[in-house]
């Protein structure tokens, strides 16, 4: 003969008397948030004691938590650069290229790069897209005309630099920088 199946306890036990709930979205991005933001804070705090090291391990573990904090690939990326390990600041910022919600901008930030390493051929394609996606200012357009002239690519140049007196006519190099690209290009110099 069986045994008859017991009747749960009507007593509620620890587990039981709290009911599961998993955190919304919004509570998770919340918490995301709030982690960033304290080390943010803290890699604030080791920029200022010149610890940059620690400074990019922090953006590091910011943009895992928030793929589109792109003052971290930024500021990785320029510190990376700055303790020579240009290869890493370049891979970096590709990542972030890859990754951000803002790829215009991130895209200029590795055209820059390049362009600091004197890489001004790899660059070019960055400024392009990061044009042509939008969201940079006037810095892209005359980095990408001060590119082609150190390629020696005037034409080019002179057209780019055309966009930056038509499109930021309150840049105040725009026109100067015009005038002597139009010069270079007559000349050949």
């Amino acid at each position: 003969m069986q045994k008859a199946p017991q009747k749960p306890s009507q007593k509620p036990t620890a587990k039981s008397a709290v009911p599961k709930k998993s955190p919304s979205q919004t509570q998770v991005r919340g918490m995301v948030d709030a982690l960033v933001e304290g080390l943010w804070e803290t890699g604030d705090r080791y920029f200022h004691d010149g610890d940059y090291v620690r400074v990019v391990s922090l953006c590091r573990v910011c943009v895992e938590a928030d793929q589109s904090f792109d003052e971290a690939y930024s500021s990785g990326g320029y510190l990376l650069w700055s303790l020579g390990e240009s290869a890493s600041a370049e891979a970096f910022l590709e990542y972030g290229t890859r990754r951000s919600k803002k790829p215009g901008a991130l895209n200029s930030e590795m055209a820059q790069q390049l362009f600091r390493t004197k890489n001004y051929a790899a660059a070019v394609p960055y400024f392009q897209k990061a044009i042509k996606i939008g969201g940079v200012g006037v810095t892209s357009y005359t980095m990408l005309a001060h590119s082609y002239s150190k390629l020696n690519k005037l034409e080019d140049a002179v057209q780019v630099w055309k966009q930056v007196v038509a499109k930021f006519p309150e840049f105040p190099a725009g026109s100067k920088n015009l005038k002597d690209a139009e010069e270079r290009l007559k000349t050949g110099k």
